[in-house]
């Protein structure tokens, strides 16, 4: 009867736990995990905004307490208008204890949104845009409104 000896460092195919090989094997579930974890947050089930700009302006700028006039711009990565979308912003102050103000945008031309947004006192404020686009896809900024002026 003959016998096979595998020659020296060769395991004929069998991973030793403790050796290299072994440790690679058993690594490789927990790389293609992350991998998939990876990858899902990147393609974000419908929440990813595909690069859409979000611009800004106020009617006065800068804006004084009171109702200032909101216009939003959404444009694509080619320079397209993004329209059909539905929009709200939180406008809130930068240090804790203010009440926020809302507003709801409406959509005045193809990409363009705009509303009033409630300051209610001088200072620097910032804007929490929330949208969700015509195809499903939400986009989520926060834009900051430094020195808003005191009547």
């Amino acid at each position: 009867m003959t016998s096979v000896v595998p020659a020296a460092g060769n395991t004929g195919g069998v991973r030793r736990a403790g050796s290299p090989a072994g440790r690679a094997w058993r690594a490789w579930p927990v790389a293609v995990i992350a991998l998939a974890a990876l990858l899902s947050a990147c393609s974000g089930g419908g929440t990813g905004d595909g690069g859409v700009a979000a611009t800004f302006r106020f009617d006065p700028q800068p804006p004084s307490v009171g109702k200032a006039h909101f216009e939003l711009r959404l444009v694509s990565p080619q320079g397209e208008a993004v329209a059909g979308a539905t929009v709200a912003v939180e406008a809130n102050m930068n240090h804790a204890g203010m009440q926020p103000t809302f507003a709801d945008l409406s959509e005045d031309v193809p990409g363009r949104y705009v509303g009033d947004v409630e300051f209610t006192m001088g200072g620097d404020w910032f804007l929490l845009m929330n949208a969700t686009l015509a195809d499903g896809r939400k986009i989520e900024r926060k834009l900051d409104v430094p020195g808003v002026r005191s009547k």
